[in-house]
């Protein structure tokens, strides 16, 4: 029998959904594919892609390298009163670099499905993306110069 989808013979999950949802997984592998092709075909679009995320590679590199020398706790975050309350701990740096990469996800996939036909929006969500990132590292290598 069954138990939520999954064959109690020991059949393999994937192999179980391929059989019994073959649209679902083929539409899921055309959508990839295409999203794909459309990241070829727009240079633009390409571009932004893969500046955005060198520079958020470049962040997780900076932290990692420079983690060992740096104190226990940097100034992290800025909107709370002055003093102790600011400080956060040398891991919680990684989350510049998290931020900026949720940001690249949401906003390529937004420009590849929702606002697939209005092409300036798509340049602007893409070219914001990179300016998001670029933020991001600056404010990581303010911060870690700052207590360096």
């Amino acid at each position: 029998g069954e138990i939520y989808g999954v064959q109690s013979d020991g059949e393999d999950t994937i192999k179980t959904m391929k059989t019994k949802f073959p649209n679902i997984i083929h539409t899921g592998e055309r959508f990839i594919q295409e999203k794909v092709e459309d990241i070829k075909r727009d240079r633009f679009g390409a571009g932004t892609f893969l500046l955005s995320a060198f520079i958020i590679f470049t962040q997780i590199v900076f932290i990692a390298s420079k983690g060992p020398i740096l104190p226990v706790e940097a100034p992290l975050f800025y909107n709370r009163v002055w003093g102790a309350k600011q400080l956060g701990l040398i891991p919680q740096l990684y989350l510049l670099p998290l931020l900026s990469f949720i940001f690249l996800l949401v906003n390529f996939i937004l420009s590849g499905t929702v606002v697939k036909g209005n092409k300036i929006l798509i340049k602007l969500i893409q070219g914001g993306t990179v300016i998001i990132a670029a933020l991001s590292g600056y404010t990581l290598c303010r911060i870690i110069f700052l207590i360096n």
